[in-house]
């Protein structure tokens, strides 16, 4: 009786059996059959690396269909299939006042909805994962923008933060110490490009309580009395990147009296003071401050 040998077919695996990657990533495949050999050639071979054995990394840019052989072997496929990458955009750059914040304003598109946003660095910033966080940065700071999509995949933007430069109030007056019905002249000495300025002379019964004059003058002229009054005089400087600072310096008068009369005999007809005093002797007056 004669004895026959059957071969069992031979056929390639490969694995993954299928495989989803984002453009600009790898993918491992690793092929296997019941051959010893691993001579496996990969098509197409131009997005295989290396391009022959048993072992390779795959790297296409669209969705492919890779072919691996083996003489005398059934071949297999397999499917990689390529997500596009989301765009970020971290917006335009900007600029802000220190100690004062700015919007930055993020945004994506393309890839896979939902969006997971993540900026660094984040110290600085009121909410590091959403699109449009605000931004109070200590000196210049470039913020990067990166945007995770449904599949994972990423995109990455920057924008830089100019931190603007900040003006200097300064101002000195004269004369000191003067009656309050003598005017107060304001030298500005502040320091900055583009500068306009606000004045606030802490004496809100006048008419002209504020000015924006550069080198103004006021008259204290509410201070009445017999003492001496403080006033406290602010100048608030901006430039021209809307950048502020403030200065405050007082103000010391000398008041001025109350020159009403009244006292013994006094009396008023039209508005105006008299005197009388209905007598056949000599009468005295007394008159009051």
């Amino acid at each position: 009786m004669a004895l026959f040998s059957i071969a069992q077919p031979c056929a390639v695996a490969v694995l993954p059996t299928s495989a989803a990657i984002c453009n600009g990533s790898s993918v491992q495949l690793i092929a296997s059959s019941s051959n010893a050999s691993t001579n496996f050639t990969w098509a197409p071979s131009s997005s295989v690396t290396p391009s022959t054995g048993d072992t390779v990394s795959a790297h296409p840019i669209t969705t492919t269909t890779y072919t691996v052989s083996l003489n005398g072997c059934q071949p297999a496929t397999v499917v990689v299939t390529v997500y596009p990458n989301p765009t970020a955009n971290a917006g335009n750059a900007t600029s802000v006042c220190p100690g004062f914040g700015v919007a930055l304003n993020g945004s994506a598109s393309g890839g896979q909805n939902p969006y997971i946003y993540s900026w660094a660095p984040s110290a600085t910033l009121s909410n590091a994962n959403i699109a449009s966080p605000t931004a109070s940065p200590l000196s210049n700071t470039t913020y990067t923008l990166t945007v995770h999509d449904n599949h994972g995949c990423i995109g990455t933007s920057t924008v830089a933060v100019t931190m603007n430069a900040v003006p200097t109030a300064a101002f000195t007056s004269s004369p000191n110490n003067q009656c309050s019905n003598i005017p107060v002249v304001f030298t500005n000495t502040s320091t900055g490009t583009g500068l306009t300025y606000q004045w606030n002379f802490g004496d809100p019964t006048s008419s002209t309580n504020t000015s924006s004059s550069t080198n103004p003058s006021h008259t204290f002229s509410s201070a009445i009395g017999n003492g001496t009054q403080t006033f406290n005089v602010t100048l608030i400087t901006t430039n021209s990147n809307g950048c502020s600072d403030t200065s405050i310096s007082q103000i010391v008068v000398n008041q001025i009296p109350m020159a009403t009369l009244g006292g013994t005999g006094a009396v008023t007809y039209n508005g105006l003071n008299f005197f009388k005093a209905c007598t056949t002797n000599t009468a005295t007056f007394t008159f009051t401050n």
